[in-house]
């Protein structure tokens, strides 16, 4: 039986802990959902369904100075005082909580998100594709899935700037521009540092998702984009292209298009980096034909922390998912 696959892919600073080989929020939704699934439908949800769990952020690790790596650097700039935190009285600890707390946030999570908006060679969109292309984990990588079985399909699940990445590999390939490839290309003459890119790349040259030889096949097999917690509309002003004119917006493309695709946005109005995206890509009437639905929710909790957190749990997520999913077997 030909399978569907979900490609799970992470946001910031996520996972926490090397000896992680994935988020373990994935594998919270995957269960929820196989349980909902099995009591919707009476059948397995593994007999239908096969995950891919992406882990971009380890991977960010194998180069000579990683982006974690770099941020502890200027994070111990801000907190010289760190190897001394143990002998400070609670006091001194206290005071300087907030602000501790605060250039955390600010390096290790809104440091990936600089990281990533970089005009360089992009070790992290680089790194998403080779996981999904040519396998992670157990994952053995679209490559072979999807032309071992003809009808195998596959759709993403991503999470905060999980989504961004996520949606920016779904515009390139659907876009289909050839003077914009989703890979920036290594180029040793103007950055000397793309040599350790080149030592880090797998064996065989890992192709462009715009490639002629595979584009299509990646377009056909492509189903559903669930985005949780997602801030692409805010990553919208990285083109002033799309807004500097008298009608913003007008332009902004729908990669997810056809009568067998769909994406659902799910925010949490508290969630202060996602946002709903029906309106905002409705300003272009070309995505009118497309299926693009938010779905609002609570996430419980501490405010502004559960909220961004909260969705991998949440029954709305499950059974709007399992819903959909359920309509494509």
């Amino acid at each position: 039986m030909s399978k569907h696959y979900l490609i799970f892919i992470h946001g910031m600073g996520e996972p926490q802990r090397l000896d992680q080989v994935f988020d373990p929020s994935y594998e919270q939704l995957w269960n929820r959902l196989s349980k909902k699934f099995q009591h919707q439908t009476g059948n397995l949800f593994t007999s239908d369904f096969e995950p891919a769990y992406i882990n971009w952020h380890k991977e960010l690790e194998n180069v000579p100075q990683s982006v974690s790596g770099v941020q502890t650097l200027l994070f111990e700039d801000c907190y010289p005082e760190l190897k001394d935190y143990p002998k400070q009285s609670f006091l001194q600890r206290l005071v300087k909580y907030v602000p501790y707390k605060a250039h955390s946030f600010a390096t290790f999570f809104l440091g990936d998100v600089i990281a990533y908006v970089s005009k360089d060679v992009n070790l992290i969109r680089r790194t998403l594709w080779e996981q999904i292309w040519f396998g992670h984990g157990e994952w053995p990588g679209l490559e072979k899935v999807l032309k071992a079985d003809q009808d195998a399909t596959y759709s993403i699940v991503a999470h905060s700037l999980g989504s961004v990445l996520a949606f920016d590999y779904l515009h390139h390939l659907f876009q289909g521009n050839p003077d914009d490839p989703y890979l920036p290309k290594l180029n040793q003459a103007e950055r000397p540092e793309d040599r350790h890119l080149q030592k880090r790349e797998p064996q065989r040259e890992l192709p462009d998702p715009t490639d002629p030889a595979i584009s299509p096949l990646l377009q056909e097999r492509f189903r559903y984009f669930f985005t949780l917690g997602a801030p692409i509309g805010l990553f919208m002003l990285r083109n002033g292209t799309l807004w500097l004119n008298d009608n913003p917006f007008q332009k902004i493309f729908n990669p997810v298009r056809g009568c067998d695709r769909g994406w659902y946005n799910f925010y949490d109005p508290m969630d202060a980096v996602a946002f709903p995206l029906t309106r905002l890509f409705g300003r272009n009437m070309g995505n009118w034909i497309c299926k693009l639905e938010d779905v609002s929710l609570t996430n419980f909790g501490i405010p502004l922390a559960h909220s961004h957190t909260g969705y991998w749990t949440h029954r709305k997520v499950v059974s709007k998912m399992v819903d959909v999913l359920s309509s494509s077997v």
